[in-house]
């Protein structure tokens, strides 16, 4: 399926992305440059490129400890190639950013704090969905340079990827009729009444 002429239309002013274009350059971007002609790529070729290294992860005899940093820095050098016009780091709510990102925190490790064995629970350590256990080497868990580079894919760069992706092109990509140009935020509910 092929994206509709148009798709990526110059959106409202008050559309993020349009903002961070004219922001940029004062203008929309010269449709004879070749990103500007496949509007999709800035929000596909980072996360595509980042999975590409997920799947080799499985294929490569190569250590996580070499094959994790490298997948950070194709994914990063991804997303400054082809996503550096879409991507702002400017909160618009800097109080309620912080209360999320700490209430999300606390509902990921409360868990482990409050029932250290729920993982071994039948409910999440069965046949039927396999069991929690990492699949990465022991050695490199306490390597420092591996730490670094696990908490900066995970933290920094894996949202912004999925972000750009998930919302900025899958959605879009799925309701083709009603989202010209239109921010993620518009996005029609997907269940209807009636």
């Amino acid at each position: 399926m092929s994206l509709p002429p148009g798709y990526f239309a110059p959106a409202p002013a008050y559309d993020a992305i349009s903002q961070a274009l004219e922001g940029q350059t004062g203008r929309w971007p010269d449709r004879s440059r070749p990103i500007s002609k496949h509007p999709a790529l800035p929000y596909v070729a980072p996360f595509a490129a980042f999975m590409v290294f997920i799947a080799l992860a499985h294929w490569l005899p190569v250590s996580p400890r070499l094959l994790y940093p490298v997948r950070v820095v194709v994914g990063r050098c991804g997303a400054r190639i082809f996503s550096r016009q879409l991507i702002s780091f400017r909160a618009g709510n800097w109080l309620g950013s912080i209360g999320v990102g700490i209430a999300v925190f606390v509902l990921w490790i409360a868990p482990d704090v409050l029932w250290p064995a729920y993982r071994s629970h039948w409910l999440l350590d069965n046949s039927l969905v396999g069991s929690a256990r990492s699949s990465l080497p022991h050695e490199v868990k306490s390597d420092l340079v591996f730490l670094v580079f696990r908490i900066f894919g995970s933290v920094l760069l894996v949202p912004v990827l999925e972000e750009l992706f998930w919302r900025g092109w899958l959605m879009r990509w799925l309701h083709p009729a009603g989202l010209r140009g239109r921010p993620a935020r518009d996005l029609p509910h997907v269940t209807r009444s009636g």
